[in-house]
């Protein structure tokens, strides 16, 4: 299947600085600043979005390449985690490389098809601490980011903020 149009498919909330007492976001019973980094993708489109071997980079290197078979459907979500065992009830795969490697201090992040359509990417300056990123509207592809603390929770990994 070919890729989505540009903005049906977004990088939607980023968790680059876990919170060391309070940020088990995997809901693995262990706390860690590497393996509760997470990247949340959001399918706005009315159609499954088929992520077949596609790739998630920083401003570094490749961190995951999703899996064949890897498809999201339409309103839904789906989580790639640093590490650990994604416990939460959500969609979610663990990091293909290892830990996501998210810088506290900015990034960007691009998610890219695997013929190397640019699909969404997002840079970002210095990481809320102990929280994440997430858009605001929830969803748009041309909404900004604001802390999540702001909604009264420090993340909320492949749900709606509330």
């Amino acid at each position: 299947t070919p890729p989505p149009p540009a903005g049906d498919f977004v990088i939607n909330e980023i968790l680059a600085d876990p919170g060391t007492s309070d940020g088990d976001s995997n809901c693995d019973g262990l706390i860690s600043t590497t393996q509760d980094e997470f990247i949340e993708f959001y399918n706005l489109s009315d159609a499954a979005v088929d992520l077949s071997n596609a790739t998630l980079s920083d401003a570094v290197v490749v961190r995951h390449t999703f899996a064949p078979g890897t498809v999201v459907q339409p309103g839904a979500r789906l989580v790639v985690y640093g590490a650990g065992i994604p416990s939460c009830g959500i969609d979610a795969v663990v990091s293909s490389t290892g830990p996501l490697g998210l810088n506290n201090s900015g990034d960007s992040i691009t998610l890219a098809s695997a013929s190397g359509t640019v699909l969404d990417e997002v840079v970002y300056g210095q990481s809320p601490t102990d929280a994440a990123w997430v858009r605001f509207p929830e969803g748009q592809a041309s909404s900004g980011f604001v802390n999540h603390a702001d909604s009264g929770s420090p993340y909320s990994a492949g749900v709606p903020t509330p």
